[in-house]
């Protein structure tokens, strides 16, 4: 029989004991759960349920709660120290074992300070994720950490806020936008950019039509001969880990800028389909366009 795991990760302190042992309470009884924790927290596993623990994941641990106790799930809490290498993990798995979920838990009321301190081991946790649950918020600290576009760090996840009151809000706003949409221009400085990039890719319908003011670089890439593309680099963890976000404009709007040219753009929002998107996202219909001072 297949064996469902579920890897949790996350900072010490994030809340993984806590969720993994509420979500062993509700489980149907029958089936056979065991909790195996590379980390000793200040809460513990109050469930009926086996707890292991082990300084290191390995195949060894893994064969032997298989031989022991035949179970129908896995729970992994591993150490919030350790960096998350998914195919490393699921490789010590016994035959039968099948990775389920990948839990990145994050405690609202720390993420400032550790995104400040140690951006790595936050950030690298969340992108190996298909799940974020942002506990412990406040209105406030729900309001701040939208505002973090961690979206762009990870798009294929799901993303969760849970409350101190313990309900649960969607992290995408899915029925209001960051910027004002009461007027004919939406002006968006660099700050805001990777603001709009990610509602933009989450919302494709949001800003059709709009008129939009932003400052962009051009890239001619012979790869995409179907746009002209410009964009920003930006930091998605720390200074050693920058990618270029790339937008589409329609072809032969750019055609006379040279690229890494910083080009003040106004411009019709569309919407098209294009990989680099990984589904749709914005078309630039360029109205004006002039190179500004800044040069990257």
């Amino acid at each position: 029989m297949d064996v469902r795991v579920f890897y949790f990760t996350g900072l010490l302190g994030s809340g993984k004991t806590t969720f993994i042992d509420k979500t062993l309470h509700d489980l149907d009884p029958q089936l056979k759960s065991v909790v195996v924790c590379a980390e000793v927290g200040d809460e513990d596993i109050t469930a009926d349920v086996p707890v292991v623990y082990t300084g290191k994941l390995s195949w060894k641990v893994f064969d032997e709660v298989q031989d022991k106790y035949q179970p129908d799930i896995v729970f992994i809490e591993d150490d919030g120290q350790n960096r998350p290498d998914i195919n490393g993990l699921v490789k010590m798995f016994p035959d039968n074992w099948f990775l389920s979920q990948v839990v990145c838990m994050v405690n609202a009321a720390s993420f400032e300070h550790f995104i400040n301190t140690a951006p790595n081991q936050v950030m690298e946790k969340i992108m190996v994720a298909s799940m974020v649950i942002i506990n412990r918020c406040t209105q406030q600290l729900a309001d701040y950490l939208r505002d973090q576009s961690l979206r762009m760090v990870n798009r294929d996840a799901e993303f969760w806020l849970e409350f101190v009151d313990e309900h649960v809000e969607n992290y995408i706003r899915d029925d209001e936008s960051y910027f004002d949409l009461s007027g004919d221009m939406i002006e968006i400085s660099p700050d805001e950019f990777p603001v709009w990039y990610t509602e933009a890719l989450d919302f494709p319908d949001r800003f059709e039509g709009f008129t939009v003011n932003l400052d962009l670089m051009v890239d001619h890439d012979e790869d995409t001969p179907e746009y002209d593309v410009a964009g920003l680099w930006l930091m998605t963890c720390c200074e050693a880990d920058v990618a270029f976000y790339p937008v589409a404009c329609k072809k032969g709007m750019l055609k006379e800028f040279e690229t890494e040219d910083m080009v003040n753009i106004t411009a019709i929002v569309h919407r098209t389909e294009w990989d680099a998107y990984q589904g749709e996202g914005p078309l630039l219909e360029i109205i004006e366009a002039r190179k500004t001072e800044t040069s990257l």
